[in-house]
């Protein structure tokens, strides 16, 4: 498992999440995030104070934000899934794809939101502050009904505003207030909401979570997850082309590896970083009459030419030991015993060494189908 943008709430003690779900902190993928609130800028002053939440505590500048019924049905028409006739949002709170609050009336202000999955915890904040805010929950139509609303809105030259529950960044939001005012909210420890929601409106860290085996079983994968962050402008360059392309995820993410190299580059483990696997090596060193004194630097030699090749262990880096059997079976089993049973390289994939010693004293040992029922003994003669 790995999810690559986990948004983690300051009050979040992610140690305690980590241990419970088993995976792993691999770090911010990209500059923190938070929800809010946010107000058309051509739409943002018509009276002072639109940037603070207690306009939406006094029903009479609350209304700035109301729709007529034109607009309100227009917009209720985006509110269901035309795939399967049913709301957005479908919650215990909703009432024909809207919460509306006791207290409010026609006069209300209209929130726009996306998702009930995302963006209900709102419902609760409305409530404890008393706001005179009904919410409709629209989907992915929120990513256009405001710049439609506001173009009518002006074109009208009404004197009404726009306000919108969504996450930053987005891409309707962005990082940058070029379009939008965002309201401010009381500090989390004030909200006894927050106990249960958490600290929406604060900066959230986006991480990345895996699967905590993932390290022992994929080590390069693991690394790369590791390395994987984007920068502010990065980000905003895959918002943006998101905006432009809605739906073409695989399009853009290819376009973006194509044209941007130099940031993917360094996620790539080097090969210092390969995921070492080990070859036990027992070789008759210190005897004098052993006439094929070369065999270590001709294993070594392979090993050199597998790892410059990356067909054959693209994401692995083999070395080996270098232990003296003497040609000796005593040696030999010693230095075999301390490889194997005793798992001193627990990334060992084999046993090398040169025969020189009795077929028989060294079938011996690896040849009982009981005791030893993975081993083999293969005979490789150079001519």
């Amino acid at each position: 498992m790995v999810n690559l943008e986990v948004w983690i709430a300051p009050d979040t003690n992610l140690i305690e999440f980590t241990n419970a779900y088993q995976v792993k902190d691999c770090g911010a993928v990209a500059p923190a995030g938070r929800f809010g609130w946010f107000v058309p800028l051509p739409l943002a002053y018509l009276v002072p104070g639109m940037d603070h939440w207690r306009i939406f505590a006094d029903e009479s500048t609350a209304s700035l934000f109301s729709m007529s019924d034109r607009d309100f049905n227009y917009v209720q028409s985006f509110a269901r899934l035309s795939a399967t006739d049913k709301f957005y949002c479908e919650e215990s709170f909703c009432t024909t794809g809207i919460f509306t609050p006791t207290h409010c009336n026609t006069s209300c202000a209209v929130l726009l939101a996306g998702h009930p999955d995302e963006t209900g915890f709102v419902v609760q904040h409305i409530l404890e502050m008393k706001l005179f805010v009904r919410v409709i929950w629209v989907g992915p139509n929120l990513k256009w009904l405001p710049d439609t609303l506001t173009a009518s809105y002006l074109n009208e030259k009404t004197n009404h505003s726009l306000v919108l529950l969504s996450h930053m960044p987005s891409p309707i939001t962005m990082w940058d207030n070029s379009k939008f005012m965002s309201v401010a909210f009381p500090p989390c420890e004030t909200l006894q909401t927050s106990q249960n929601v958490g600290c929406k409106y604060e900066l959230h860290r986006l991480v990345k979570l895996v699967w905590s085996r993932l390290e022992v079983g994929a080590k390069p994968a693991y690394e790369a997850v590791q390395k994987m962050s984007f920068s502010r402008d990065n980000y905003l360059d895959l918002l943006a082309r998101y905006s432009q392309q809605p739906g073409a995820v695989e399009k853009i993410a290819c376009e973006w590896l194509v044209e941007n190299k130099v940031s993917w580059k360094p996620w790539i483990p080097t090969s210092d970083e390969k995921n070492v696997i080990y070859i036990g090596g027992i070789f008759p060193i210190s005897v004098s009459t052993y006439t094929a004194k070369g065999i270590v630097r001709a294993a070594e030699m392979a090993l050199e030419a597998v790892n410059a090749n990356d067909t054959i262990l693209r994401d692995y880096n083999l070395k080996m030991k270098v232990n003296n059997g003497e040609c000796k079976a005593e040696a030999v089993m010693n230095t075999f015993i301390y490889y194997v049973l005793f798992s001193v390289y627990k990334k060992l994939v084999g046993i090398l060494g040169e025969e020189c010693i009795s077929n028989n004293i060294c079938s011996q040992c690896v040849t009982n189908n009981i005791n030893h029922p993975f081993f083999f003994f293969p005979l490789i003669f150079l001519t």
